[in-house]
């Protein structure tokens, strides 16, 4: 895992590369309130290949993170699943479709680094995050891919914020309700 936590340059000389076929799906913010200690997975960013022919993932960035820790990074094709508490994800049956649908989708997975998105399909990118303080957040996350021999870079456009629940003694409403769903 520790391959996929590469520091982000900023200001170093170097200069972007082409954004090439794969183009972000989401903007959008999150924020998400997490166990204190636990983990969650979220799952918001899309990368769609708009080529015609397979993009396949060299490495992932996740810029700026202010304590927030990545624990892992899959891509599921086809689709993005969502937010679930825990990494990898606990999906509960009894919650519905949704969760049904998710889990089965969460069985393709591929590791992100050296994911293969085929040509004008989707890749759902989840990350595995946890906040190592009451509020942790990333700006976004950057995928470095190559296409044949050419390399680009993808910047996403979905910028999490967590926020650190202590269910043994929820101090604000939503930190009840989050605890009271989630069965803490």
């Amino acid at each position: 895992m520790l391959a996929l936590l590469l520091p982000a340059l900023a200001g170093c000389g170097q200069g972007r590369l082409p954004a090439g076929p794969l183009q972000p799906e989401n903007h959008v913010i999150i924020g998400q309130p997490v166990q204190r200690t636990g983990a969650i997975t979220i799952s918001a960013d899309a990368l769609y290949n708009s080529g015609t022919k397979p993009a396949v993932i060299d490495r992932l960035v996740i810029v700026s993170p202010r304590h927030i820790k990545l624990l892992g990074a899959y891509v599921v094709i086809g689709t993005v699943i969502g937010n679930f508490e825990g990494f990898p994800p606990s999906f509960s049956i009894s919650k519905g479709r949704y969760d049904k649908y998710a889990m089965r989708m969460w069985a393709t997975r591929h590791l992100a680094v050296g994911a293969v998105i085929p040509p004008h399909k989707l890749g759902g990118l989840s990350l595995g995050l946890s906040a190592t303080a009451a509020h942790g957040s990333l700006a976004h996350t950057d995928v470095y891919y190559h296409v044949g021999s050419t390399h680009y870079e993808w910047r996403g456009t979905v910028r999490i914020v967590l926020t650190s629940v202590d269910c043994q003694a929820p101090a604000s409403k939503p930190a009840r309700t989050f605890c009271r769903l989630y069965g803490h």
